[in-house]
Formats: C-alpha cells, sequence, structure tokens
C-alpha cells in the first residue's frame, strides 16, 4: 500500500473556487504504481485507468491519497487508488491497469 498528504494549491481552483475534478483525478495516477513498488522490477506503464469524483476538494485541504495492489495477471497489475479529504470522507477513487516493461538499457 502507498499514502501520502495531498493540500492541492489554488492554483487548480475552477469557477467555483474548489478543485477542478480533473486536478484531483490526477492526483489517482502514480500512486497506484507505488502501490507495486518493490514487485514487479520497478518500470510500469499505465494501461487504463477509471475515476470517479464523489466530492469537492477545497484549495489547500489536508487530503490522503492511498493506493494498493490488488491483482496481477501476467504482465499485467492492477490497482486500486483514492483521495480522502480532510474529514476523512472518499473525494475520489480510481482503478488503474499497469503494464510492466523491461528496463531499456
Amino acid at each position: 500500500m502507498a499514502a501520502a498528504p495531498w493540500a492541492p494549491h489554488a492554483s487548480f481552483a475552477d469557477d467555483s473556487g474548489m478543485i477542478a475534478d480533473r486536478y484531483v483525478l490526477a492526483a489517482l495516477d502514480c500512486p497506484g504504481a507505488w502501490a507495486w513498488y518493490g514487485q514487479t522490477g520497478g518500470h510500469m506503464l499505465l494501461g487504463r485507468m477509471h475515476c470517479e469524483t464523489l466530492k469537492k476538494v477545497a484549495p489547500d485541504e489536508a487530503c490522503t491519497v492511498t493506493a494498493w495492489p490488488i491483482s496481477r495477471d501476467g504482465r499485467k497489475v492492477y490497482a486500486g487508488s483514492a483521495v480522502h479529504n480532510a474529514a476523512g470522507e472518499l473525494a475520489a477513487f480510481g482503478f488503474a491497469t499497469w503494464i510492466t516493461v523491461d528496463e531499456v538499457k
């Protein structure tokens, strides 16, 4: 599992003053790869990702981003990720397929 604090900068806010969904969803991307760190050889490319937002996030809000490995099928690994707001409520979640690749030398 991987986890990190995230307080999105006010420059990511939309016209409503809240963080635009595209930035909240972007925070779900790389943590899925980190959830597999040390288990795959370390080199992966994002295959597909499905994400949804459930709640708005305020600028500078003390959020937590988490990710966890789900399963592996050959070179494909699957991971979940989530953003929780300062109240601990689920603000967004994602499911990603990552493809392991050999190191380029």
